[in-house]
């Protein structure tokens, strides 16, 4: 089975519809949407909906919390002290995307990203497959701290959260990169390098963007996870031309 993993869309409808043609190309099984769908971009409404529409597996980022949230505090359901616990970690633009989002979201696509799970996984024939959307050491019991992978302490720390022997894939820092206990001796770097997975592995794959990369590469890019061979291929480019929305 193929699958591909994408996340961080940040309402970017054109990288959006440029990341799923080029999925139609690649002989994909299933598709996993790892969050963020809204923040920053200016669709996040149309891309709501035809994330509604395409029914693929998809998790709760930290993005669209912020909107439901700051929807259910305009409403009086939440405090201003719940609702600023949410968004005080966010930078001011990034909070005023979040007010904005909000005023163009309809209540359909603000229960949809209500609704949405922190986590899931699956198991294969090669590996039990767990998909975040901030990095595996961030959840525990229910409790999520949206930390990021920027470094070989985080990895550390991610490859401990996660059960021996799995393929964790996360996002939310924007910047693709593939992990494993053997690279904690090594330089951390982010890279949009494949990699084939051992049989008996753990391994972190955070999949990049689709909407706004922070790699120094402004290519769109996701990834794809071949379970009966293990390979763990970034999806950038169609042929020589740059996979951009």
């Amino acid at each position: 089975m193929r699958i591909a993993i994408y996340s961080d869309i940040h309402a970017n409808l054109p990288a959006f519809e440029a990341v799923l043609k080029d999925i139609k190309t690649q002989s994909i099984d299933r598709c996993f949407n790892l969050g963020d769908l809204v923040g920053y971009g200016p669709f996040p409404e149309e891309v709501v909906a035809l994330a509604r529409e395409l029914k693929h597996p998809t998790l709760l980022g930290n993005h669209d919390k912020a909107v439901v949230d700051q929807r259910a505090f305009q409403q009086g359901r939440m405090r201003y002290e719940e609702t600023f616990a949410v968004l005080w970690p966010f930078s001011a633009p990034a909070r005023a995307s979040m007010e904005w989002t909000e005023q163009q979201l309809s209540d359909a696509s603000i229960a949809y990203l209500a609704a949405l799970p922190f986590l899931t996984h699956r198991t294969s024939k090669l590996n039990t497959l767990r998909f975040y959307h901030a990095a595996p050491h961030s959840y525990d019991n229910g409790q999520i701290t949206w930390d990021y992978v920027t470094d070989q302490v985080h990895v550390l720390e991610s490859l401990t959260a996660v059960p021996p022997e799995n393929i964790a894939f996360f996002g939310h820092s924007h910047c693709p990169g593939i992990y494993r206990a053997k690279d904690l001796d090594g330089e951390f770097r982010f890279s949009r390098d494949g990699y084939d997975a051992e049989k008996e592995e753990t391994v972190l794959v955070n999949v990049g963007s689709v909407g706004q990369p922070r790699d120094h590469n402004p290519d769109a890019c996701y990834c794809i996870y071949d379970t009966k061979t293990g390979k763990i291929r970034f999806r950038a480019r169609v042929g020589q031309e740059p996979l951009r929305g």
